[in-house]
């Protein structure tokens, strides 16, 4: 009986971790960090937007996401390359200095192209609706102006939260 207990629990928790990784894989690991436009949900409903509002955001949204996939998994697939780099017995200077900057690019492409769409996105909203819009995001900023994954946690020093290296 004790054992069927325990494998019962053991299931249990093997179903919950999946659970939790499937919705951290489908959610991009991170909330908040989606395409750009930061029209989730709860952000549509309060906007009250029109069908036709509704269907170009969503248009805007499924091309964005087709153009910034591409970007999104070479800059996966350079991250994984910079960290194997740093894991080699001995370190190949120039090559770590050239990935960076090909990482660098993809991010600032990557960011260029969110900006983009969050402008398109925003050009579709009417005036009352960009206010709204705009005191949604003054709201998910802390009292420092910084957004919630800007912050230090827990008091660490400044090269503590960015990585070995402080970038």
């Amino acid at each position: 009986m004790k054992t069927i207990r325990v494998i019962g629990i053991v299931v249990l928790l093997i179903v919950a971790i999946s659970a939790n990784v499937q919705a951290y894989r489908e959610g991009g690991g991170r909330p908040g960090y989606g395409y750009g436009s930061n029209l989730d949900d709860r952000m549509i409903a309060r906007l009250n937007l029109t069908a036709d509002q509704k269907a170009r955001i969503i248009t805007l949204r499924e091309a964005h996401s087709k153009e910034i996939q591409p970007l999104q998994d070479e800059l996966y697939s350079r991250s994984n390359e910079l960290k194997q780099l740093w894991l080699q017995r001995s370190l190949d200077q120039d090559r770590i200095t050239d990935v960076e900057r090909e990482v660098r690019t993809l991010r600032s492409r990557i960011r260029d192209k969110i900006d983009s769409n969050r402008q398109a996105v925003f050009s579709i909203l009417t005036t009352e609706q960009q206010a709204i819009f705009k005191r949604y995001e003054a709201d998910r900023k802390d009292g420092s102006g910084k957004s919630m994954r800007d912050r230090r946690g827990m008091g660490m020093p400044p090269a503590m939260d960015r990585g070995m290296r402080g970038h």
